[in-house]
């Protein structure tokens, strides 16, 4: 499958997934609990399934495509600010939840070493937009250190409480985060196979759809309605659309056609971009 047609899923996907997402809350979602409205709860597991298919449709179409970089790109400066942007909110999420009183003293010491160490990481990384220069490999895994310690924490507080539509969208966008720090930290260390390209593509997409169906209506919810109680702190909420961006810059700026290593067309397997350039897709497509 082309690309251009996995962009173009990718965004109908989006703006499919988040307007269901909207209906979902504004028609069928009780205020005060985040349970479903009395007699309304079939409609509220339809939107979940509707939600649910648009997901599988998009990850159906970026199995299908065959694109593999071959060289890790240089940060841009969008990809940079963002990243920047990331840090600060990765860093007031963290000091937010090691101040709670009601989490473990375990939780907060997890959330309060990796937390302010993914935020360093973030500027460091940032800053790689505007002058280039060696970040050391293995500060790659840091965010995964973070996103598995948000995970986990989350789990545990989700498990004392019902388990709403907030709540497993929410431990859903943390997990396909996860996922694709993982799959980024063997692409930056060099110790990716052909599949990681898919699986960063997959993944990625994917967890700026979950961010951003998990982000957007909810604190739009909240603004708009006076009595609404939110499950999540409004400040993760704000992480989670900074971090959506973050991954769509990058999986935009990783797979774009000028990122992609020219090859000579007798010796490889290739692919024509749009703008008429040949490249080196190895085995994706199989």
């Amino acid at each position: 499958m082309k690309y251009k047609y996995i962009k173009i899923s990718f965004v109908a996907a989006l703006i499919l997934s988040v307007a269901v997402r909207f209906v979902q809350l504004f028609t069928v979602t009780e205020e005060k609990t985040g349970f479903f409205m009395d007699g309304k709860q079939r409609a509220g597991i339809f939107y979940l399934f509707l939600m649910f298919v648009i997901v599988i449709a998009f990850t159906t179409c970026a199995a299908l495509v065959a694109r593999c970089p071959l060289k890790t790109p240089r940060v841009s400066k969008p990809l940079g600010v963002v990243s920047i942007i990331a840090s600060a909110f990765t860093l007031i999420e963290a000091i937010t939840y090691i101040t709670q009183v009601s989490m473990f003293n375990w939780e907060k010491l997890l959330l309060g070493v990796t937390g302010p160490a993914t935020a360093i990481f973030l500027v460091l990384y940032g800053i790689k937009g505007f002058k280039n220069y060696p970040l050391p490999r293995p500060l790659y895994a840091i965010p995964i250190f973070y996103y598995l310690a948000r995970l986990i924490c989350e789990f545990i507080s989700v498990s004392k409480t019902a388990l709403i539509s907030q709540n497993a969208l929410n431990l859903a966008s943390l997990a396909l985060v996860l996922i694709f720090m993982l799959e980024w930290g063997k692409i930056a260390n060099n110790i990716a196979s052909e599949i990681s390209y898919k699986t960063i593509l997959i993944s990625g997409g994917l967890a700026v759809l979950l961010c951003e169906i998990t982000a957007i209506p909810e604190l739009i919810f909240l603004s708009v309605k006076e009595n609404a109680v939110s499950h999540q702190n409004p400040i993760s909420l704000v992480n989670l659309i900074v971090m959506g961006m973050f991954i769509a810059f990058y999986i935009y700026r990783h797979f774009k056609g000028s990122n992609l290593e020219k090859m000579n067309k007798r010796k490889a397997k290739t692919a024509t971009d749009l703008d008429g350039s040949t490249y080196y897709v190895g085995d994706c497509s199989e």
